[in-house]
């Protein structure tokens, strides 16, 4: 209450004077804000930072900026800073811990522009089984859109706390594909027909190698693994492409489990 009171009294200074001075601090203090603004962003620009990140570090200088200009245009017209610097930390605190949660964002947001486990554009697996592609960072949360084309915005706070997998960070992925054939078939037969299939497709990189093997017996089937590289873009579709392909090359040549045994075998289990 003393400082409200105090903050009143000063206020009777106010003069002519002091509002041109203020208005003078206010219009070179705004051109002074706008064009470290721009310098800023220009060094941002050179570092490769992200681009999501280097907005909001902007936005963050400029509001430092205007908040300094302000209290200088207060200063100038005789109103008391130090008092409302008070006020305002007092009334700043009763703030912080009314929003506990979203310091927690905040603290979690420059941990994000900071780290980078993942840039505007990435597609990411976060804890809670979201997925999707990132379409902005701000402080406070992330943007995800998923692949039904829903918009999910993520705090970052629990973000960065839960796990993060960064699908698009590396050029290529494996794509890994299992096939049940008759377990009385000739198997490395069964491992031509899938690699002649595998192989004649452009987008399966030669380098890493395919590589093919037995992996697992049944009393009905031996199942082939087929382990190959792949570029990002291409993973979903082509994955879909290869399981379509490599099951009508074993049909054609007799290797596939036969559904009535498999059917069989599956209410024995049950059974």
């Amino acid at each position: 209450m003393e400082l409200i009171t105090k903050f009143l009294d000063d206020l009777k200074t106010f003069s002519l004077i002091r509002l041109f001075n203020a208005a003078a601090i206010l219009v070179i203090g705004y051109c002074v804000v706008r064009l470290v603004a721009h310098f800023v962003r220009k060094l941002l620009n050179k570092t490769g930072l992200d681009k999501s990140a280097q907005k909001n570090i902007v936005k963050a200088v400029k509001a430092f900026g205007y908040f300094v200009v302000l209290i200088s245009c207060l200063g100038s017209l005789g109103v008391p800073v130090t008092s409302l610097i008070a006020i305002l930390g007092a009334i700043g605190l009763a703030f912080s811990l009314a929003l506990q949660d979203v310091i927690a964002n905040l603290a979690g947001g420059l941990l994000i522009l900071t780290a980078k486990p993942f840039s505007t554009g990435d597609f990411i697996e976060v804890t809670g089984g979201i997925s999707g592609r990132v379409t902005r960072v701000n402080f406070i949360h992330t943007v995800v859109n998923t692949l039904d084309n829903r918009r999910v915005m993520l705090p970052n706070g629990a973000l960065f706390k839960g796990n993060i997998t960064n699908i698009s960070a590396e050029p290529c992925r494996v794509i890994e594909l299992t096939f049940p054939v008759s377990y009385f078939a000739d198997v490395r037969q069964a491992k031509r027909v899938i690699e002649d299939v595998v192989t004649a497709d452009p987008r399966v990189l030669k380098d890493p190698p395919v590589t093919i093997g037995l992996t697992a017996l049944s009393y009905v089937s031996a199942d082939v693994t087929v382990r190959l590289w792949a570029e990002n873009q291409d993973f979903i579709v082509l994955k879909s492409h290869l399981l379509e392909q490599v099951k009508g090359a074993l049909d054609q040549n007799a290797l596939s489990v036969p559904a009535y045994r498999q059917a069989q075998m599956d209410a024995g289990e049950r059974k």
